[in-house]
């Protein structure tokens, strides 16, 4: 079964901790499940304040499809930019706050 799946990428923009290594271990494993069994990489969103070509790096992998939203960073990205993009994909969000808005989390 073919589905969407959105990332939340907001970790990409932060310094590593513990969280965001948590974060970007979890996509990483996301995306080779996915290549694994044929199905469909996860689109990954960012704010339009984020330096793409860092987050191909940290994701260490092929480049998946990364979609620059909006124009807000941090929270009021989250609750303000992302949702109104994340029309039909479910979203996952590893380590950041859901909308308050959205129906699809």
């Amino acid at each position: 079964m073919t589905f969407k799946l959105l990332l939340n990428g907001r970790f990409l923009n932060r310094p590593v901790t513990g969280v965001e290594r948590l974060a970007l271990e979890l996509s990483r494993g996301l995306r080779k499940l996915l290549a694994a069994t044929g199905e469909r990489d996860v689109d990954i969103a960012v704010s339009s304040a984020t330096d793409v070509e860092a987050c191909i790096a940290a994701l260490d992998m092929p480049v998946p499809t990364i979609l620059t939203v909006g124009r807000w960073k941090g929270h009021a990205w989250e609750q303000v930019d992302l949702p109104r993009m994340a029309f039909e994909p479910m979203q996952y969000r590893p380590n950041n706050t859901a909308a308050a808005s959205a129906s699809n989390l």
